[in-house]
Parts: structure tokens; sequence; C-alpha cells
């Protein structure tokens, strides 16, 4: 079941949303975009910010592309955002299988780390 869209819940407001471009994320930003606020779209894959805002020209996507985990990344983020930030959405992810056989390094009297 979901929520009827309010136009302006979030008019006014900025939000930045990681993970923009896929899954969770991208439903986050159309949503928060389609209920008025000023989205800043984040994602690792530029493609995927640009296949969003090719679907959803009307909605103003701020699109940054770059890895969250870059200090870099992160202030462009911030800075496109504006002097006010209302909402974060983190929604970035590691793709990772979490299996033991996926972690490369061993402890010494063996074991894995990770």
């Amino acid at each position: 079941m979901s929520a009827a869209l309010s136009a302006d819940r979030f008019a006014g407001k900025t939000a930045i949303v990681t993970g923009a471009g896929s899954g969770i994320g991208r439903a986050s930003a159309i949503r928060l975009a389609q209920e008025g606020a000023t989205v800043v779209a984040a994602d690792v894959v530029a493609d995927r910010l640009s296949e969003l805002v090719a679907e959803f020209p009307d909605l103003g996507f701020i699109t940054v592309a770059g890895d969250v985990s870059s200090e870099e990344t992160t202030r462009r983020i911030v800075e496109s955002a504006g002097p006010r930030i209302d909402v974060l959405a983190n929604m970035a992810g590691i793709m990772d299988d979490f299996s033991l056989a996926a972690r490369s390094t061993t402890r010494p009297g063996g074991g894995c780390s990770g």
C-alpha cells in the first residue's frame, strides 16, 4: 500500500539522496522530487543518473556522480545542495556477497579478518 502523493509535502526543502541511480535510492529520489523537494541525486554510476534525469526531466534533479566514500565527492554533493540540507537519505551501499570466501586477509593463527 502506498501513501498518496502530496505535491507540496517537501516544497522548499532540499534533499540529498545517495545511491539514487537504482533501487530504494532511486525510488526515494523520485518520491521526494514528486513531493516538491529539490533533490541532489548522487550515485557512483553516472549513466544511472543520466537515465533518471531522462526518465523524469520535469523533476529537476541535481546530479552528482562519484563514490560517496570520497571526500571530494561528498564535498561536491554538499555544495550542490546549497546553503541548506533538510533531508538526507543515505541509500548508497556496497555490493558484496558477504561470504567468508570474499575476504582475502587472514589473521595470524588462521581465520579471516574483515
